[in-house]
């Protein structure tokens, strides 16, 4: 029995060692650039730096795709998300401020709302202030310690906004409605930066007097609505303040 052997082209031999080093190297590389993008010392960071900028142009691997991409661990694989720095924490300071005003006797009447400029929690004066003046109630006060522990926890700006209804002041002190207003804010601001020990540089106070009422001042519970405290934590956080331009 005669076999004929094949008469078709055929790799020669060299070829399988030579793929078989070019698959090496390849591993090899890959596994160089992942250790310098992850586990870095901090002795050898400067260095891992270097190596990893000369394989970023050449391996195609922009700053915010592939392996610089912030990683979770998923189910059965690996859930890429976007970067932390630019997610919004206005939906967790709204959750934080709820669970705090859950073990308030008044959070049926402190109320807590996302809104496109920050999040606002809006009180009921006679909830933190005595009547007519701009003192402190003693559950005004707890109230507003429930929430500096949230306000506390982040950098954003605080405003604080204080409205009255449309009677006039009836006291020697405030002449006007504009002073008690604005005097109401003051005295919740002082109290986050005086007694919690806030930063004060954060904060500002408005009094508005009885010019953006709420609703309807003529019946009594429209009046109760109109006075009221808003206290707005901003959305943007603190910038480096620039040297103003005068002219």
């Amino acid at each position: 029995m005669v076999t004929r052997r094949s008469t078709g082209p055929t790799a020669p031999l060299w070829c399988l060692t030579y793929s078989d080093l070019l698959t090496n190297m390849l591993c090899f590389f890959v596994m160089l650039l992942m250790f310098t993008t992850f586990g870095m010392k901090k002795a050898n960071k400067q260095k891992s730096q270097a190596l990893s900028s000369a394989f970023e142009q050449p391996m195609g691997t922009p700053r915010n795709q592939g392996v610089y991409q912030w990683l979770v661990s998923g189910g059965k694989g690996v859930l890429l998300l976007p970067n932390p720095r630019n997610v919004s924490e206005i939906p967790r300071i709204v959750r934080r401020l709820k669970t705090q005003i859950q073990g308030l006797n008044m959070r049926d009447q402190v109320l807590v709302a996302s809104e496109s400029d920050g999040v606002k929690i809006r009180m009921p004066a006679k909830a933190i202030f005595q009547g007519g003046t701009a003192s402190l109630k003693p559950e005004g006060e707890q109230i507003l310690g429930a929430l500096a522990t949230v306000i506390g926890e982040s950098k954003h700006f605080v405003r604080i906004d204080s409205h009255c209804d449309d009677r006039p002041a009836k006291s020697s002190v405030y002449p006007s409605n504009w002073e008690l207003s604005s005097a109401r804010a003051c005295s919740v601001l002082r109290f986050f930066t005086e007694k919690k020990g806030l930063e004060p540089g954060r904060f500002s106070a408005q009094g508005f007097a009885d010019s953006r009422p709420e609703t309807d001042g003529i019946t009594e519970e429209g009046r109760e609505n109109n006075r009221r405290v808003e206290i707005v934590i901003l959305a943007g956080k603190p910038k480096a303040r620039g040297e103003p331009q005068w002219e």
